[in-house]
Formats: C-alpha cells, sequence, structure tokens
C-alpha cells in the first residue's frame, strides 16, 4: 500500500503507478540478495520504486508523441526527396529515350 501510495503521487496514473510497483517487487526479487538490512524493507523497496519512477519520466521524455508541427516538418523532406527522386527518374528515362531514338 505505501509503494502504491508513493507511485500515484509522483505519476498521478493508476496504472503506471500500478506496474511501477510490480517492476520494483520484480527487481526486488531479484536483486533480495543484496537487501543488508541497514534499513526497513520498506525504505528499501521505496527506493527501488524512487529510481522507477525516475526511469519511467526519462522514457516518457523520449517517447512524447509527434505534435502536427513536427509531423509537417518531417513530411516536408520527405515530399523534396520524392520530387527529387522524381526527376532523376525523369532525367534517366529522358536520356535512355533520346538514346533509343538516336539509334533508330
Amino acid at each position: 500500500m505505501h509503494l502504491y501510495a508513493y507511485a500515484i503521487i509522483r505519476v498521478q496514473a493508476p496504472a503506471h503507478a500500478e506496474d511501477l510497483v510490480q517492476k520494483t517487487l520484480l527487481a526486488a526479487i531479484s536483486t533480495v540478495e543484496d537487501f543488508r538490512a541497514e534499513s526497513t524493507e520498506r525504505t528499501w523497496l521505496i527506493g527501488i520504486l524512487k529510481y522507477k519512477v525516475l526511469d519511467h519520466f526519462r522514457r516518457s521524455d523520449r517517447e512524447k508523441p509527434l505534435t502536427d508541427e513536427n509531423e509537417a516538418l518531417m513530411e516536408k523532406p520527405e515530399r523534396s526527396m520524392e520530387q527529387v527522386q522524381f526527376w532523376n527518374t525523369m532525367s534517366n528515362s529522358m536520356t535512355k529515350l533520346r538514346t533509343l531514338y538516336v539509334l533508330n
């Protein structure tokens, strides 16, 4: 209950808080031999959860969806590249046609 309360206060989303608590418990289970009993188990678990919350925010900053403005900026080079490819293809085709015309 303390872990969930800690997580929900920080991430403000129940589903994310639940995921973080689960990840914390899995991390604790896999590293239980590292627990030195220098603090309470709750303090140790909250310490792990703190890093899971930080990782969550780092990951969410990297995975922000594109805004309409960003999408428009991404489309512009793509359109330019398509135009370049079109004109290169057109030029190559014209060269081949001229070559065929001259040969015949």
